[in-house]
């Protein structure tokens, strides 16, 4: 970030009968003062209701003026050609020795009553105990840290023009991209995670620790450590902030890296060994080897969804697990599993097309598989109504039997397709 450039003042020439005599100015009307200087501000981009103003001297590039703002700091204004404005709290941050410009109204040098008015308009729900200018960024805008009484701080850019931040980055943010903020301590963090999330944890956690793990375009993540020593992922959405859930730790490797406060493997070794025997009681063709959970249903039955690797087998299982009744669990191998629009992580598109194609091969009529689809179940629940796509344009037919090791039967073109099944093509 860029430091406020150093403002040079010069005394206004003497009148040339007059030099070298001393000779009284004559008396400034402020109000006259006052115009000029907001004449002069609104002509320099700022978002400033003069409410003090001081005539400084010349400068090469015109009038100066020091004032002071309504909302947000003061600045030092130059009314020439190109109207130039320099923050009073950042020349007093960068200025190097007595010599250069800045500010002097008591005023301007109140960091927390400038800083205050843009929490406010954040509706940051902040109150600023502590606050600094800490530089410009290359678009031009001030950053400031403000810090808040027993909760998350905040890095905040404001444009001369506006007086409402453009940019607002949370503390936990800052720290998390190897930044720091000076007026935030992990407790305050703490506290404002508990305050603001704890509500809505799971019973028993309380927050010790947090950290930002990353987002996406629907929701934020912290990782939150409970004083237990269980962990969670609390998931927020990115539109207002709002709590969505939590998800325990041994559940979420794929997010953020994983926990990282916590030590996550007993409680996914346990996990893995309780989803692995649920597996085993719908779907025992598949000795479970690897897991990974992709997410739960919504609604009533609030079921897991893991993916599974077979030993042994090429293509892998997505059981849907934990219901209240284990007779309602279920699972599909990944390629029944498209079904429900689910695309499996651990068992790759190749590993999927060669078993088809295998059974493609063994069956009444040869086809180099493009593409596929899975339209649906057949009656007795052991196999799909799968359409193919060839590489030489076809499209065909045929029920394929969830043992992968059979052939495909009954393919045919998708004419008869439809009129036995109803099915139309759409590959």
């Amino acid at each position: 970030m860029s430091a406020v450039a150093v403002l040079a003042l010069s005394a206004a020439p003497a009148d040339a009968q007059n030099r070298g005599r001393q000779q009284a100015p004559a008396p400034v009307d402020p109000a006259v003062v006052m115009a000029e200087a907001q004449t002069a501000a609104t002509a320099a981009g700022l978002a400033c209701q003069v409410v003090e103003a001081n005539r400084l001297g010349s400068t090469p590039a015109g009038t100066a003026f020091e004032v002071a703002c309504g909302v947000g700091p003061g600045f030092l204004v130059v009314a020439g050609e190109t109207p130039q404005a320099y923050n009073c709290l950042g020349l007093a941050a960068s200025a190097a020795d007595d010599t250069s410009a800045r500010c002097t109204m008591p005023r301007n040098a109140d960091v927390l009553a400038a800083v205050r008015p843009y929490a406010e308009a954040a509706n940051l729900g902040c109150s600023v105990d502590q606050a600094a200018w800490i530089g410009q960024v290359p678009s031009g805008e001030d950053r400031y840290e403000i810090g808040c009484a027993n909760s998350e701080g905040y890095w905040i850019d404001v444009a001369k023009a506006s007086t409402t931040p453009s940019v607002i980055l949370p503390c936990l943010e800052v720290t998390g991209a190897s930044r720091m903020c000076q007026y935030t301590t992990k407790d305050e963090q703490v506290a404002w995670i508990a305050a603001k999330y704890g509500p809505s944890l799971p019973a028993g956690c309380t927050p010790a620790d947090v950290r930002v793990a990353g987002q996406n375009q629907q929701a934020k993540f912290y990782e939150v450590k409970c004083s237990n020593d269980s962990g969670y992922f609390v998931r927020t959405l990115i539109t207002d902030g709002s709590f969505d859930r939590a998800i325990p730790c041994a559940d979420a490797l794929s997010i953020g890296g994983g926990c990282t406060l916590v030590d996550t493997s007993a409680a996914v070794a346990a996990a893995t060994t309780a989803r692995s025997a649920a597996l085993a009681a719908v779907y025992p063709d598949c000795q479970a080897g690897e897991a990974q959970l992709i997410g739960r249903e919504q609604g009533a039955t609030q079921r897991e969804v893991v993916e599974f690797r077979c030993a042994g087998k090429p293509i892998g299982v997505v059981g849907f697990l934990g219901a209240a009744d284990p007779a309602d669990n279920e699972a599909l191998d990944c390629i029944t599993a498209t079904l429900r629009n689910l695309e499996c992580r651990m068992t790759t598109a190749a590993q999927i097309k060669t078993t088809l194609q295998a059974q493609m091969d063994s069956g009444n009529m040869p086809c180099a598989i493009r593409a596929f689809m899975v339209h649906g179940r057949t009656d007795d629940l052991r196999g799909d109504f799968t359409e193919i796509k060839c590489e030489d344009d076809r499209s065909l037919f045929g029920q394929f039997p969830h043992d992968r090791s059979r052939a495909a039967v009954d393919v045919m073109i998708c004419a008869r397709a439809r009129l036995l099944y109803g099915f139309e093509c759409e590959l």
